[in-house]
């Protein structure tokens, strides 16, 4: 429905100047897969299931081509261990820009880097979140819709660092003290896909 807003509107906004806002903020939904971790006291992996989420980003422009940007996503997954699944909170927050590599008539790519912090929530009793630091870098284009509003549609890849013995969701106190997951290998991998609609002002 959005690819066919963008055809009808196309003869409107192709010729038109549009103004110059320096603020937009976008409202994403998407679909994120990837991830494993090692169980801990075990040779089996733990995989997070792919799965819909939604992400929120507000950038400032610093002009025609480039603006710095806040970011966070949200998944709300399952991690599948042992043949059990359990609840996972997956939250990427994160800062960087956005870089346009060329400008088209109706089509405007672009580049993003972010650094950060990925928080992941277990939905286990006692279980302790942890947050990591955290990469972004993605690709994408806008497309515009009207005069305030544009289409953004992207990709993105998520790299979070773990130490090879990381210990992660690790309870204290009682039988269940001990850490349910490690760090797989050194980095925490997902990829992102995203479309939204970016308002300007």
């Amino acid at each position: 429905m959005l690819l066919a807003q963008v055809t009808a509107f196309g003869e409107d906004t192709g010729d038109v100047e549009r103004p110059s806002a320096p603020f937009e903020a976008v409202a994403f939904g998407a679909y994120r897969g990837g991830g494993t971790f090692d169980i801990e006291g075990s040779e089996e992996n733990a995989d997070v299931a792919e799965h819909v989420s939604l992400a929120l980003a507000f950038d400032y422009k610093v002009d025609e081509q480039s603006a710095y940007q806040l970011f966070f996503s949200r998944q709300s997954t399952k991690v599948t261990a042992g043949g059990e699944q359990t609840g996972l909170l997956v939250k990427y927050f994160m800062v960087g820009g956005t870089l346009g590599i060329e400008d088209m008539s109706r089509v405007h790519p672009y580049v993003a880097g972010l650094v950060g912090l990925a928080r992941f929530s277990l939905d286990e009793p006692g279980a302790r979140d942890d947050s990591r630091f955290a990469i972004s870098v993605g690709v994408g284009m806008r497309m515009p819709l009207r005069e305030q509003f544009d289409l953004r549609v992207e990709g993105r890849g998520y790299v979070t660092f773990l130490d090879s013995d990381s210990s992660l969701f690790c309870q204290s106190g009682g039988a269940q003290s001990g850490c349910l997951l490690r760090g797989n290998g050194s980095t925490f991998v997902q990829f992102e896909l995203l479309a939204g609609l970016a308002w300007s002002f």
